[in-house]
């Protein structure tokens, strides 16, 4: 890595929704950054296309490296449900493989996104973050690792969420669809919120063991309180369509570890959740 202000720190799944803008803020606060993805993305010049899966591959892009941000992922639920042997290679044993290499390169600290759907898994996607998380507290004795649990994480160009997908169609006049009763809670994390908390999570100079902590918005809101909220900033009165809930959908558990994520990061989310939205909803219109 070239020489720089701060140490250096690769970053998996770079190029994807947070990965790059976790990257973006790590070279504005002067880390020497390299980040592997198997996406190619043109305007990243510290990309190198490469599988989380590669052994050789990975230690390589590690060698001299302080710190790893382990993003890369199949992050897609729907994904992970319909080929779940795939999902994992990536999900569970592609972080054993960056666990290892990390260990092997001497790197001190390795950073997991996690999610809150590892609280109480009801797909194969949340059961493959728990399951990471739990490598992540096996090599604890070995490297500094702590894992962080994003909620439903928005923002602009963020494809697959239901914000995006609820928004997508009430702008262009249709009626969103709510799966199962509409009652269910979720709880919305700003991306900008994300890349705070995990930037602090780099930074942090006291020892973790696999340390779980939840980063999310503290705000519930139920799906059909969503609807109702994009109404509001539209000026619209579109009533969901609603449709069988779909078992995989995940559910906000108890947030035991807001208070641990601001006494361990000193981390508090900034963005109010009808804000971040409409900030959200206006960039679409903008863009559309």
């Amino acid at each position: 890595m070239k020489r720089c202000g701060n140490a250096g720190c690769v970053v998996t799944g770079g190029a994807g929704f947070i990965g790059s803008r976790l990257l973006k803020s790590l070279c504005e606060a002067s880390y020497c950054v390299r980040c592997i993805d198997v996406r190619r993305n043109l305007g990243m010049p510290e990309l190198q296309i490469g599988d989380v899966r590669d052994a050789e591959h990975i230690r390589n892009v590690l060698a001299g490296a302080h710190s790893v941000i382990h993003l890369a992922a199949v992050s897609s639920v729907d994904e992970t449900e319909r080929n779940p042997g795939e999902a994992y290679s990536v999900n569970v044993s592609g972080t054993h493989t960056v666990l290892t290499q990390a260990v092997r390169c001497g790197v001190r600290r390795f950073v997991f996104a996690s999610s809150c759907a590892a609280a109480s898994p009801r797909s194969h996607y949340g059961l493959h973050k728990l399951q990471a998380e739990q490598l992540c507290q096996a090599y604890a004795a070995l490297i500094d690792t702590l894992c962080l649990r994003y909620s439903n994480v928005y923002g602009a160009f963020r494809a697959g969420s239901v914000i995006t997908e609820f928004t997508t169609r009430m702008l262009q006049g249709r009626r969103p669809l709510v799966y199962g009763t509409g009652h269910q809670e979720r709880d919305f994390v700003h991306v900008a919120d994300v890349v705070s908390a995990t930037l602090k999570a780099v930074r942090l100079s006291r020892r973790n063991r696999g340390d779980v902590l939840d980063i999310a918005s503290g705000e519930r809101i139920s799906v059909l309180g969503l609807v109702s909220m994009l109404n509001d900033i539209l000026g619209t009165q579109l009533e969901p369509i609603f449709l069988p809930e779909r078992a995989s959908d995940v559910r906000v558990p108890p947030l035991q570890n807001m208070s641990k994520s601001e006494d361990i990061l000193g981390w508090k989310p900034s963005i109010p959740l009808y804000e971040g939205i409409r900030e959200y909803v206006l960039s679409q219109t903008a863009s559309g």
